[in-house]
């Protein structure tokens, strides 16, 4: 046997063992550096609760979304479907009552309508409304520009 072919074979093996560890350390530094950069869209389970409230009364043919022929529009406001009721339907957690009180005001065609998922004599104080309040511009019956806002408790 060669002994010149046994070192080249060795010399590549320490060649290969340098590429591995040099591959693996900048996969790992890749990995550690967009650790900190992944990007979580809501900052406690309260706020994403929120949002999925927020987006069932508008997304939901249940709830406040306008339909026609079958077809379900998401944040186009139906105003026939807009009172305390359908409300109160769309956000019934059966015996353990309502989780969240939420008054939405609906701004459209120079009128204001209020409602409350709560009888109005329990409607906390409006200093205790919390921070998660949304707003947005929608349509009403597909035709009119109107301005939600949503206030949770």
């Amino acid at each position: 046997m060669n002994n010149r072919g046994d070192f080249n074979i060795s010399r590549k093996l320490i060649y290969f063992i340098i590429y591995i560890f040099l591959i693996g350390f900048i996969f790992v530094y890749a990995v550690a550096l967009q650790g900190g950069k992944i990007d979580v869209p809501f900052d406690d389970i309260d706020e994403f609760n929120d949002k999925l409230i927020v987006n069932r009364l508008f997304e939901s043919k249940d709830c406040f979304a306008y339909e026609e022929n079958g077809r379900v529009y998401t944040w186009v406001l139906d105003s026939s479907k807009f009172d305390e009721k359908v409300l109160k339907n769309c956000l019934y957690y059966g015996d353990y009552g309502y989780k969240r009180q939420i008054k939405i005001t609906l701004n459209y065609l120079d009128d204001e309508k209020i409602i409350y998922n709560t009888n109005r004599d329990e409607i906390i104080k409006k200093d205790d409304w919390i921070n998660n309040n949304f707003e947005r511009y929608i349509l009403v019956d597909n035709k009119y520009p109107g301005n939600v806002r949503i206030e949770l408790s």
